[in-house]
Parts: structure tokens; C-alpha cells; sequence
């Protein structure tokens, strides 16, 4: 069963220091079996590539995904 960080009143908040390539599997497979349409979002520590070898940053993936993201804090409107 997976659990996100954050609940907030309309919004589901999941953190992340390093983001591997089993979390976006877990991510996609969360918002793949939500029946319903769900608000989202991913606060990552950093904007680091997603390995060593890769040009795309956090940020470029969840933008791909139509994630919505921050970098160190929530954005205001997943509070409210």
C-alpha cells in the first residue's frame, strides 16, 4: 500500500529527497489507478537529474507527467 506525505484539504503532497526510477513507476501507477480525478503534487529538496547519465531534471519529468512541483517549500495553493 502506498501512502503520500502530505494531505492537505484538496491536495495530496508526495516528498522527495531522490527520486529513483522506482518512485516514478509508484507515482505513474498511483495517478494510473485513481478512479477519480486527483490534485497531485511533488516537493522535491533539489532539481537534480534523474541519474548521471540523464539530461532531465525532477522538474522536466514531472512537467511531462503534467505533475504539478516545487523545489523547498509547497506552493501556497496546495495549502488552501
Amino acid at each position: 500500500m502506498y501512502t503520500p506525505d502530505f494531505f492537505f484539504r484538496t491536495w495530496t503532497v508526495e516528498a522527495k529527497g531522490k527520486f529513483t526510477a522506482k518512485d516514478r513507476k509508484r507515482v505513474c501507477a498511483l495517478l494510473s489507478a485513481n478512479p477519480r480525478p486527483m490534485k497531485f503534487a511533488m516537493l522535491f529538496q533539489r532539481d537534480n537529474k534523474l541519474s548521471k547519465s540523464s539530461t532531465t531534471r525532477y522538474s522536466e519529468w514531472c512537467e511531462k507527467q503534467g505533475i504539478p512541483w516545487a523545489v523547498g517549500w509547497f506552493k501556497g495553493e496546495w495549502l488552501t
